[in-house]
């Protein structure tokens, strides 16, 4: 039942991996011209935290994830090219699971987001 995609996440177009979430922003992310919504930065972020937890926790056979609490930091400009995510597992219990994530475009030591994560799996 776990899993990396959310509604909103396949409306966006967003592609997820083992812990990483990526797309090529179109209008439907786009805040003003040439830059990613916050939304869509923070959805992105989701992804990517989401697919760390369903890759831990057996995917598609595991416990339902569901987001608790999210808390983004918006470094720089979200650019309207292709980004990438990345979620790293900072614990993982038995119902409760807390992931940082980061977004970049091209140059993973510049990040333009970082977030931390808590979700609930319900077992």
């Amino acid at each position: 039942m776990g899993t990396a995609h959310t509604d909103f996440g396949n409306f966006l177009g967003i592609a997820t991996g083992q812990g990483t979430a990526r797309m090529t922003p179109g209008e439907t992310a786009m805040g003003r011209p040439g830059v990613m919504h916050g939304g869509a930065i923070a959805t992105l972020l989701e992804q990517a935290g989401r697919a760390a937890v369903a890759a831990a926790v057996d995917g598609a056979g595991g416990p339902a994830i569901t987001l608790a609490s999210m808390t983004v930091d918006y470094l720089r400009v979200g650019p309207m090219t292709a980004v990438q995510a990345a979620g790293t597992i900072v614990k993982l219990g038995a119902r409760v699971a807390v992931v940082t994530a980061s977004a970049w475009a091209g140059d993973p030591g510049k990040p333009f987001a970082a977030a931390k994560l808590t979700f609930l799996l319900m077992r």
